[in-house]
């Protein structure tokens, strides 16, 4: 039996093949330059997170005041922290601490007369912080020297204290003057505190 002969591929066959082996190749070649683009693309920045913003509300802050305290042989000047407002000088809201313990009962409340009020700023010359207090502070003082001492030495202790080492001594004011003398205390000087009537170890 005769074999049967092969057509030859004709040129329009042959061109249809090599067009779709070039496509197939450059669809490849596309691909494979858009993944090494992707590949080498920056990552974008990252967005930074907010940082939280400090409160700047301010804080309650703590002073300390000086109120009698009793042993068996006597009365004593003892430490005590209040709670104050944050704003304003902090000597001016220590006085205005331990001015509020006449509310209280007892002993406490004995130390500083009914009524009395601080009347300015207090001010600071030369180590000496000048306290200018209402005529209640005189006028409804009661007791004797002991009581003087414990007042006067209240204050004097409780603006030392608190004032950071700038304090040294006291001059109190009755209504902006020089008050007449309060017992054996003349209210025209200034009053060193005595450490002598703290309470031992303080």
């Amino acid at each position: 039996m005769a074999r049967k002969k092969k057509k030859p591929i004709s040129t329009g066959m042959l061109a249809l093949i090599a067009l779709i082996v070039f496509g197939v190749s450059l669809g490849g070649s596309y691909t494979y330059l858009k993944w090494r683009s992707e590949a080498n693309k920056p990552a974008p920045p990252e967005t930074p997170k907010p940082v939280p913003i400090a409160s700047t509300a301010p804080q309650e802050r703590q002073v300390t005041i000086y109120v009698p305290e009793a042993t068996k042989t006597a009365f004593h000047l003892a430490p005590e922290t209040r709670t104050v407002d944050p704003k304003g000088d902090i000597l001016d809201a220590a006085i205005e601490a331990l001015i509020a313990t006449n509310k209280q009962q007892g002993e406490t409340g004995a130390l500083i007369p009914k009524g009395t009020r601080l009347l300015s700023p207090i001010k600071v010359s030369h180590g000496v912080a000048t306290v200018n207090l209402n005529v209640d502070f005189v006028s409804n003082f009661e007791g004797g020297s002991v009581q003087e001492a414990l007042t006067l030495n209240s204050i004097a202790h409780t603006l030392v204290k608190n004032s950071g080492g700038k304090v040294k001594a006291v001059r109190i004011l009755i209504e902006g003057k020089p008050a007449e003398p309060l017992g054996d205390y003349d209210l025209k000087d200034s009053i060193t505190p005595n450490p002598s009537i703290l309470k031992p170890g303080e």
